[in-house]
């Protein structure tokens, strides 16, 4: 994710004595009027990629523009899996990512700028911002709902998983908004993955999965078997059972059945 940049994009040209402030083209600026003897006022945002002039004593900020990944898993991102207890008691990891985009509205950027973006300054600054109003509402939302729903019902229902997550994202709309204190974090969209379970849960499932596996073959066994048996009964209902038995010795190779041209003497033992 794109690291939050404070005080950048500031270019000094000496020879004019001026600012230019150039966002690059996934941030917004916010510029700050800065005299020798006056208080710092807000004077205008800077849109993505606009070049604007000003004051060699001016400030200005950039912020993310744009659609931000906020991504928690055990395959690199954010930060490692949230861990949650069903209603059941099983603790399980939560994996997934958050997608969002800081306002681009220029007061509200105003307001986050100075509300927080001025106590959380630089790269640390901006993990210091994604951890406290989004990540924190968050771990929150998804702890409230998951203790309400059963740890088979996430893992192993459709349905169950897609109202897990209907219902967590319907409180990470409010919690962050309570986090940050206006509606700077926009366009929010969350995904969650399949619950991880624990892994004496997980050996269990992986145990049953394959003892039913075995009874599954075991059971297309018995069907061959009984289809065997009954075409046995209706040769031996055909041929009777001594001619059956002859029929099967020949079938298994124990008595070898020579042809002969008709009319053709034959002599059985003897000399």
């Amino acid at each position: 994710m794109k690291k939050f940049i404070a005080a950048g994009a500031i270019a000094l040209m000496g020879l004019t004595g001026c600012t230019v402030t150039n966002p690059n083209p996934d941030e917004n600026g916010v510029l700050y009027d800065k005299g020798p003897i006056r208080d710092t006022e807000f004077s205008t945002c800077v849109a993505p990629g606009e070049k604007k002039f000003s004051s060699l004593m001016d400030e200005s900020f950039t912020y993310p523009a744009g659609q931000r990944y906020f991504v928690f898993s055990n395959e690199g991102g954010d930060r490692a899996p949230y861990e949650a207890p069903t209603k059941d008691a099983v603790t399980v990891g939560v994996e997934g990512q958050m997608r969002f985009e800081l306002t681009g509205d220029c007061e509200l950027l105003r307001q986050f700028h100075e509300k927080i973006g001025l106590r959380n300054k630089g790269d640390e600054g901006w993990n210091t911002i994604l951890t406290t109003y989004l990540s924190q509402p968050l771990n929150r939302a998804i702890s409230e709902v998951t203790q309400t729903m059963d740890w088979q019902a996430l893992y192993s229902e459709a349905d169950a998983k897609a109202q897990w997550e209907k219902r967590v994202m319907e409180k990470l709309d409010i919690y962050i908004n309570q986090a940050a204190g206006g509606d700077y974090f926009q366009n929010i969209a969350l995904t969650l993955q399949k619950p991880i379970l624990p892994e004496e849960l997980t050996k269990a499932l992986q145990a049953a999965q394959t003892a039913q596996q075995e009874n599954i073959a075991q059971e297309s066994r018995n069907k061959q078997i009984d289809t065997e048996i009954m075409a046995i009964e209706k040769l031996v209902d055909i041929l009777g059972p001594q001619a059956y038995v002859t029929y099967k010795a020949v079938q298994d190779g124990k008595i070898t059945v020579m042809p002969i041209p008709q009319g053709t003497p034959v002599s059985v033992g003897g000399k």
